[in-house]
Order: C-alpha cells, then structure tokens, then sequence
C-alpha cells in the first residue's frame, strides 16, 4: 500500500499485457482487471493460517482468486508451484515515515486538505488504515518474494529489473492516487510521538531496507 504498486500495475497493462496475464482490480474506476476471478483451492491457506477463514470463504464463493494487496503466501498458495518457482517475483517498500504521511492524506485529506479536522497525529492514534506491508511480502519473518524495490528508487531500480528480463522501459508515466497529498516533506508532518511510534511500529521495515528518518 503506498508504493505505487497501482502504477507499476498500469504500466504493465499499458505495455506488456497479453490475454494469458493475470491483473487484480483495481480502484478509482480504473477497469483494467482480467482472468483475476475462478476456483481455487481454499484448503492450503486455510491450514497454514496465511488469510482469515472469513477472507478465504468470501473470496472463495465469489471467485476472487486475485485481488489488489493480497500476500505474497496467498497467492503462492493458489498458483501451480512450477508458476511460482520459475516466475521473478518483487515489491516495493517505501520509507515508513513517509508511507504513514501519503496514508493520511489519501485517507483524510483531497489534495492535501484535511477534509474532516484530523490531525496526522490524531490519525495515527486512530490506528485505521496502517500502511504495514510488511507482512504482505514475509512469512513467519522471512522475505519470499525475490527481490524488494525501493519506492524512492522507483525508475531506477524498474529500469534495471526489465532490463534483466528483457522488457524495453523508459519510464513509470502512470500515476494512481497521486492527487491527495500536497508535495510536502515528511518531516513537516510528523511529531515527535509520530516518530516515535513510526519508528517502533514499522520496526521491520526499517531494519530490513535500512530506512531512517
């Protein structure tokens, strides 16, 4: 979430969709998806405590096979395991003090406004709507997707993972959800408490990519 994970999908849909892919809805009335929905085997997920049975059960009766921020542990579960083993797959992870912000904005704000009298501060001891993708990508702490960009990086990093795959790039031109926020630095908005349980809540993330603030 907060990774522009909805314009990489716009890329790859604009340039390099053939009817056999796979794309998950996605929101804002941007009606791109297909041979997202189907059957699938609810019994693997179900065992190993990846989804909720809730979560499961609807998407099963539904036929939501593919949907947008599902984990990496999820869709491995309902994929033929030679698809997953040979398939390259990324992420993106972006800064958490600046992920925290965009969510704010997107959630409480339109282009930058606070619509409803809430605080940054406020919204974070609301504690709805956290950004953490941590778990999207990890299981039981262990990343298993093979290679996790950095959003700040985005166009560099893009550029080199097509390369390797022998896909021409030129730029990520897509922008999804990009109008809530004014372009303000993130440190204009934090607080200390803000900080501080940044710094304590997305522990993980900063370890990992070696974030700060």
């Amino acid at each position: 979430m907060k990774t522009a994970s909805s314009s990489i999908e716009l890329n790859f849909a604009n340039n390099f969709m053939e009817k056999s892919d796979v794309l998950s809805h996605m929101e804002e009335g941007i009606d791109l998806e297909q041979n997202n929905t189907g059957w699938f085997n609810p019994i693997p997920e179900l065992m190993d405590g990846s989804y909720s049975l809730y979560n499961t059960a609807f998407q099963f009766y539904h036929k939501f096979k593919f949907g947008p921020h599902q984990s990496a542990r999820v869709i491995k579960n309902r994929i033929p395991n030679h698809i997953w083993n040979s398939y390259l797959k990324f992420t993106v992870e972006r800064n958490p003090f600046d992920k925290m912000v965009s969510m704010y904005f997107m959630n409480w704000g339109k282009n930058g406004c606070n619509r409803e009298g809430r605080s940054f501060e406020d919204w974070v001891k609301r504690g709805q709507n956290i950004p953490y993708n941590f778990p999207l990508y990890t299981w039981k702490g262990d990343v298993i997707v093979d290679r996790v960009l950095k959003y700040e990086n985005i166009q560099q990093e893009l550029s080199k993972l097509y390369k390797e795959l022998g896909v021409p790039f030129q730029s990520l031109e897509e922008k999804a959800k990009s109008t809530y926020r004014k372009k303000k630095d993130y440190k204009e908005v934090h607080s200390s408490y803000t900080k501080q349980w940044t710094e304590s809540n997305f522990k993980n993330e900063l370890d990992l990519l070696g974030y700060e603030y």
